[in-house]
């Protein structure tokens, strides 16, 4: 299944944020169960989304309420 989440970043971890953004493999975010479709940020904004494709929904879920500083 594929899943739409939204983000905003919070303006105190907006710089490490995007030093993320820009480095590393993007996968490594992801626990083995998500997997990351696309990504997109508002380049002007704070904000974003993620298409990621799992089974589960619970682990989405969770990998939303655990995941990177991004997404908390």
């Amino acid at each position: 299944m594929l899943f739409i989440v939204t983000y905003k970043v919070r303006s105190e971890n907006i710089v490490e944020v995007w030093n993320r953004f820009t480095s590393g493999n993007p996968d490594d975010e992801y626990p083995e169960s998500v997997k990351q479709i696309c990504r997109y940020h508002g380049v002007a904004s704070d904000s974003g989304v993620v298409i990621v494709e799992s089974d589960s929904a619970v682990d989405v879920s969770r990998w939303c309420s655990n995941g990177p500083i991004w997404l908390n």
